[in-house]
């Protein structure tokens, strides 16, 4: 009898655990050819292309809040090599601020459409406009997703750039790049992104 009554409370402990450290989200499966990369403290987990580069900063600060944590993922640089492509990026940020989390940074737009990335519910704008920066035609394509979860604040940063030569520079200009494309393979980086 004391077995039995010891085994259920082993199993209701283990059972307990998981519940409490959140350990009952799915993992998202590393892809073939791509490396996985977990930072437990943050409970963050995600992978990306074995050619792709990335590094983790601390202390990396986002407009008025107290960012903690930002593990960058860069696409090679021969990507779509020949074309106006500039740059391919997923920023993952982590902050101790909760406060402002769907609130996106520096126009104050409200963050209101909903999608789950491997059972987190993030908050993003599908209305997201084309960034133009005026020093030489850069312009890009940028998407942000944000969950409050586990007393952190998760950023979720996809950039597509590209430079549009046009009006700065004479003929002939390098073809577009593949757009479809570029955001193809960033999403399936986010699709590994995984808070537990």
């Amino acid at each position: 009898m004391n077995k039995i009554i010891a085994f259920i409370v082993v199993i209701a402990a283990g059972a307990a655990a998981v519940l409490y450290f959140g350990h009952s989200t799915p993992a998202a499966q590393v892809p073939a050819g791509w490396t996985g990369f977990s930072k437990q403290e943050y409970g963050l987990s995600l992978a990306y292309p074995k050619d792709y580069s990335f590094r983790e900063e601390a202390d990396a600060g986002f407009f008025n809040e107290l960012g903690i944590y930002d593990a960058i993922i860069n696409v090679p640089q021969d990507y779509q090599r020949g074309t106006d492509f500039e740059v391919g990026r997923v920023d993952v940020l982590v902050s101790t601020t909760t406060a402002n989390c769907y609130t996106e940074s520096p126009s104050g737009r409200i963050l209101s459409a909903t999608k789950t990335i491997n059972g987190t519910d993030f908050k993003y704008d599908p209305n997201q406009p084309l960034a133009d920066d005026a020093m030489g035609g850069q312009r890009g394509m940028y998407s942000l997703f944000a969950a409050a979860k586990n007393g952190f604040c998760y950023r979720i940063e996809k950039e597509v750039g590209f430079r549009d030569l046009r009006g700065f520079a004479d003929p002939p200009y390098p073809p577009h790049f593949d757009e479809t494309k570029a955001n193809a393979d960033l999403d399936a980086i986010v699709g590994t992104i995984t808070i537990r």
